[in-house]
């Protein structure tokens, strides 16, 4: 990103303009800055450690298409959430939801 990868940048309108999300999820604005329009949501999030700088990244669907995707970015996650605001259960076999993801912010 520019501005040496500002996390107050992380908005989904700045993410489309810069080419890093695709147009198709659209976004928001005003108060709802951070969603997409199909229900995503990307932007800062208080590190669960209290301690540096992260961020969220929320994708709507069933555990089933979203599994894979927890599996893929787990051992970079600090939490995920899914169905949001429950903690993720690695045993949870269906239901519909928001999986959000939360990172930390490397420097």
């Amino acid at each position: 990103m520019a501005n040496k990868n500002n996390i107050s940048d992380l908005y989904p309108k700045y993410l489309e303009f810069h080419g890093y999300l695709p147009k198709i999820y659209g976004f928001e604005s005003g108060s709802a800055n951070n969603w997409t329009q199909n229900g995503g949501w990307i932007g800062q999030w208080s590190c669960p450690s209290g301690q540096g700088s992260c961020f969220g990244v929320g994708i709507v669907g069933n555990i089933n298409i979203l599994k894979p995707i927890i599996e893929k970015f787990k051992s970079q996650s600090l939490q995920i959430f899914f169905p949001y605001p429950k903690l993720y259960n690695k045993n949870i076999r269906k239901g519909l939801g928001q999986l959000l993801i939360i990172f930390k912010r490397k420097l």
